[in-house]
């Protein structure tokens, strides 16, 4: 399967999961003509979906707001299936991650060209422009000293002008602006040459290209930086949000919300299982003018760390297209129906379990006396992966 396909030996692993996926699907005359599926789940395997491995995935992009001339899709490498979903495993060779996706259109025939991929990384030029820095100072007598005839004083060095083209330096670039001198030659320093090894570089920094200067009404840089990290005004953890009186109130809400809905159950770890860690994730609501209106946090499950088969079975749950919601309300409007919608607080949060969850206590709100105990879960919280097929079946 690599062979055939011109891959890297890194995708054994994958090569392997999905060998064992097709035998498992394939008939087999030691167990009289069936499948191995078949026999376990009492039902023939479908076929329909599979794949040639390696071959080229255009994978759907998911990032928001796309112009019209945007690419809606990106290459990668058809790399297996995903246990317990119907969805597909692609690797995305710029970014070295593996996507997990159903929207995705395959080109068996092809397979991945890595000469061009290799080319484009050899391609990568990577440029420093400076200029040298004269100090005179320290450089005054140094040719005198050495026995040097003196600089000339009949004609003066070329100084830098206030024009836009002076004090430019080449560059590979073209039109790039260079760094003028941070001190203009005189004397000794204009008969350096431009070997001379001990005058420091000047690097084209923010502050050597736009200078120190600030224009009228305006925070100096550094003032800017610290506004700049204070505006976005979510935090990112749960030390930043406690310390304001707002998002102390959004989390006191999520976790009477928690509570009300009888969501878990304080007990003692059962030996041989591992609880899932909770963290704060803290969002703010505007209106159309950019007003906050309120506070939103949400304590989710880190659901990455979930096993499958042990913490986890099926994952998989519907999800209404797009096209399908503007056909019916189309219709509704075409035939002057009533159209209902409604807005569920909390969705997920109403989704019974049936595995054994276990989770840590929220970062915050651990029980005086009973921090060593956890809480097991008898509806879903966000982040776990089964809870969207929860709230689903909670719904049928």
């Amino acid at each position: 399967m690599l062979k055939a396909k011109g891959l890297p030996g890194m995708f054994w692993g994958g090569v392997i999961n999905t060998a064992v996926y097709l035998l498992n699907r394939s008939s087999s005359k030691s167990i009289g003509g069936k499948t191995p599926y078949a026999l376990w789940n009492g039902v023939p395997p479908a076929v329909h979906h599979l794949r040639t491995f390696g071959c080229v995935a255009h994978v759907k992009t998911t990032t928001p707001n796309l112009k019209k001339l945007d690419d809606r899709s990106r290459p990668m490498i058809f790399v297996g299936y995903e246990p317990g979903s119907k969805a597909y495993r692609a690797y995305d060779p710029a970014t070295r991650r593996v996507h997990i996706s159903r929207d995705i259109v395959f080109d068996e025939a092809a397979q991945w060209d890595w000469d061009a991929e290799a080319a484009a990384d050899l391609n990568t030029d990577f440029v420093v422009e400076y200029t040298m820095v004269y100090h005179p100072s320290s450089l005054s007598g140094t040719r005198q000293d050495a026995g040097e005839p003196p600089a000339r004083s009949s004609s003066s060095p070329r100084m830098p002008s206030d024009s836009p083209t002076a004090g430019r330096t080449p560059s590979v670039h073209g039109d790039a602006p260079a760094v003028e001198f941070v001190s203009p030659p005189t004397g000794a320093a204009a008969n350096l040459d431009a070997d001379h090894d001990d005058a420091p570089l000047c690097f084209r920094t923010m502050d050597n290209v736009l200078g120190p200067a600030v224009l009228p009404g305006l925070a100096n840089r550094e003032v800017q930086e610290e506004l700049m990290m204070v505006s976005g005004e979510e935090p990112a953890t749960f030390a930043q949000a406690e310390r304001d009186e707002d998002w102390r109130r959004a989390m006191l809400d999520e976790i009477s919300s928690i509570e009300e809905n009888k969501t878990w159950r304080l007990v003692d770890l059962p030996s041989g299982h591992r609880p899932i860690g909770l963290k704060w994730v803290y969002k703010l609501k505007k209106d159309a003018h950019g007003v906050v209106v309120k506070h939103k946090a949400r304590l989710v499950a880190k659901g990455y760390v979930q096993r499958a088969g042990i913490d986890f079975d099926e994952v998989f749950a519907p999800v209404a297209r797009l096209d399908s919601v503007r056909l019916l309300l189309a219709l509704a409007a075409q035939e002057g129906w009533m159209v209902h919608h409604m807005d569920v607080k909390s969705a997920f949060l109403n989704g019974e379990l049936i595995e054994e969850v276990y989770v840590v206590q929220p970062p915050g709100f651990e029980i005086d006396g009973q921090e060593n105990k956890v809480y097991r879960l008898d509806k879903a919280l966000y982040g776990l992966r089964q809870a969207p097929r929860a709230w689903n079946t909670k719904l049928d």
